[in-house]
């Protein structure tokens, strides 16, 4: 599957929440490989999909204070009507903590 497809996937934390919803599996039971891709993808749009409103609660966690997501640090440049993701090497990310 192409990175930018994947990259629309849910995090690791989403699929453990769709694991549950799908399977009732929790905690190390719950292996994200027991579901495939295109699952993860189809079962995160569900909502929008069936034109169904966000709750209040899922609203203000989507928009408020969330990240753009993955596991490396990005940052969002703003360049007037440009918009830019900037991804940080490993390299850059260690040595930052070092």
């Amino acid at each position: 599957m192409p990175g930018c497809i994947r990259d629309s996937a849910p995090d690791a934390w989403g699929r453990r929440v769709l694991i549950n919803k799908s399977l009732g599996l929790k905690g190390a039971d719950a292996d994200s490989a027991q579901l495939d891709e295109l699952t993860y993808l189809l079962e995160s749009a569900e909502l929008v999909e069936k034109g169904i409103p966000l709750t209040v609660e899922l609203d203000q966690a989507l928009c408020h204070g969330s990240s753009i997501g993955g596991a490396r640090p990005k940052a969002l440049i703003d360049d007037d009507d440009t918009k830019y993701i900037a991804k940080f090497s490993p390299k850059a990310v260690r040595a930052q903590h070092a």
